[in-house]
């Protein structure tokens, strides 16, 4: 663009674009509106599919929520191209600092690794894999905070996409930080973007990529050949580092390490001697944002901690001893687990605003991951199954939360007997599910079992056994079974023996026997 450009009346480009990508150019500019500097993408041509992916990344990128990912602030139409107005970045890339640098040190490298973890755990959650990550899409500021860049081949494309896009010849990736799999056509997985940040963990370490030269032989390197020796020019590699790069860099997903969370637990111990780094990096002591993330990583900390406020899985009686707990040294809970205590909390939050199906993708993800690591029958990954099924209840899957209480009974029972208060819940849940998918005679069978067993553990007079003869007499009063009023009527009777006339449930059930019945002349 020659001389001042304005787009939208409001965003000032500067005269020189501060990069040109695969997409679009990259150009510093002054919001003239709230004064401050911003960067504008705009798409390079009015190409259909190049306009669709640029939407893709708008979207993805508005979605992550994240101090690691660049802020998005608008979208717009500019001489019929589409534009994104995101937060201004004011760093370096990791690329030029390695070129600058010849390679980064130990603790520097790690910590730049350890912060795109944060941001990789983020998008995996949210079944995004980013697909480029590369040095010149990480963006390390003066005070050492990184910046993930470029989530626009982020997400999993459909089959018809993935032919369209290479069929014009526009790579799905950069060949040097490509795993085996996107050069052979594979489905893509939150491994795919772990074995790129292996190259780039490599990269940082030893002043170059794995694999060099053509592409061609860059192809066979990564598809074929074993990652070379691992030496840094600065000195050796800790032995346990080189081991998480070779893991990274696995041929197959499977034998890669298991999420960026566990990741991130294998770098921290190597965030050391944080010194300046080239002119680029000065970590000012009393910086306002240093001081804003110290808190917000003891919280962190603090927020680690089981879940108090869930539903409690009781532990199996016998000697007293606390069951063995898949946890790391120092009573430290898994990476798996800490994932699903946040995933737990996402959740909640997805379903506070009706986004039931991203919740519930969201804890299944993470319910699976920590089932696998450490046990099915895990008290918390039990927790976390039994929201995952409250969720799915809530949403109105009915079939499926109907199938995880089951599965959730199941594994209490197994574990505790079949007797426990958690283990009768998951039965009435059930029962409810079956209602509502129009199953009335299962639903009824249900509740008429879990009343037995109910009155014979708690007592006749419980206020669970009281609550499961009414979810039973509401159902009978629904669906006019002639059930209905001989149920109700005896319930309404041991309500004002037991509670008094005062009771809510006492007027409830009186509404209900004053509706039609069977026994109506």
């Amino acid at each position: 663009m020659a001389g001042e450009t304005v787009i939208a009346d409001r965003y000032r480009l500067d005269r020189a674009p501060l990069g040109v990508g695969g997409m679009g150019t990259v150009w510093g500019a002054l919001d003239q509106t709230l004064a401050r500097r911003v960067a504008v993408k705009l798409v390079k041509s009015p190409d259909e599919e190049l306009t669709r992916r640029f939407l893709r990344e708008c979207r993805i990128t508005a979605e992550m929520h994240h101090p690691g990912v660049p802020a998005v602030y608008d979208i717009g139409t500019h001489d019929g191209s589409p534009y994104l107005v995101m937060e201004f970045v004011d760093g370096r890339t990791v690329a030029d600092l390695i070129a600058e640098e010849e390679g980064l040190p130990v603790g520097w490298a790690a910590a730049v690794a350890a912060q795109a973890c944060a941001v990789l755990a983020l998008a995996h959650r949210r079944r995004r894999v980013h697909r480029d990550l590369k040095p010149s899409n990480l963006m390390i500021r003066p005070d050492g905070s990184v910046k993930v860049l470029d989530f626009g081949l982020a997400g999993a494309l459909e089959p018809a996409d993935l032919t369209r896009i290479t069929s014009t010849g526009q790579q799905l990736g950069t060949p040097a930080y490509m795993a085996p799999e996107q050069f052979k056509g594979e489905p893509v997985s939150p491994q795919t973007d772990l074995y790129a940040l292996g190259c780039v963990l490599f990269e940082m370490l030893a002043g170059r990529p794995p694999y060099t030269g053509s592409q061609w032989q860059i192809m066979q390197g990564h598809t074929g050949r074993r990652p070379p020796r691992l030496h840094s020019p600065r000195g050796d590699v800790p032995a346990e580092l080189r081991d998480l790069v070779y893991a990274l860099l696995a041929k197959k997903p499977q034998d890669r390490p298991s999420g960026a969370g566990e990741v991130y637990t294998r770098l921290v111990p190597f965030l050391r001697d944080l010194g300046p780094l080239a002119d680029a990096v000065r970590p000012a002591q009393g910086d306002p944002l240093r001081l804003y993330a110290s808190i917000v990583a003891r919280v962190g900390v603090a927020a680690a901690v089981p879940d108090t406020t869930a539903v409690e899985v009781p532990q199996a009686e016998g000697n007293g001893a606390p069951e063995p707990s898949n946890q790391g040294a120092g009573g430290e809970a898994s990476p798996r687990k800490i994932e699903l205590r946040y995933a737990r909390d996402e959740a909640r939050t997805l379903a506070r605003h009706d986004r039931f199906t991203e919740a519930t993708q969201t804890l299944w993800t993470a319910v699976e991951a920590a089932a696998a690591a450490d046990g099915p029958d895990d008290p918390e990954v039990l927790s976390g199954r039994l929201q995952l099924a409250e969720l799915l209840f809530e949403g109105a899957d009915y079939a499926a939360a109907a199938s995880e209480f089951r599965a959730v009974c199941a594994a209490l029972s197994g574990r505790h007997g079949p007797d426990r208060e958690l283990a009768f819940m998951c039965r009435s849940q059930e029962a409810a599910c079956q209602a509502a998918l129009g199953a009335v005679d299962e639903a009824i069978d249900l509740l008429t079992a879990l009343i037995a067993d109910e009155e014979r553990v708690l007592g006749p007079d419980d206020d669970r056994t009281l609550a499961a003869r009414l979810q039973l007499g509401r159902l009978l009063a629904d669906t006019g079974d002639d059930r209905a009023f001989g149920v109700l009527s005896d319930l309404r009777g041991d309500l004002l023996r037991w509670r008094g006339a005062d009771h809510p449930d006492v007027r409830t059930v009186e509404e209900l026997l004053a509706g039609p019945h069977p026994h109506d002349p």
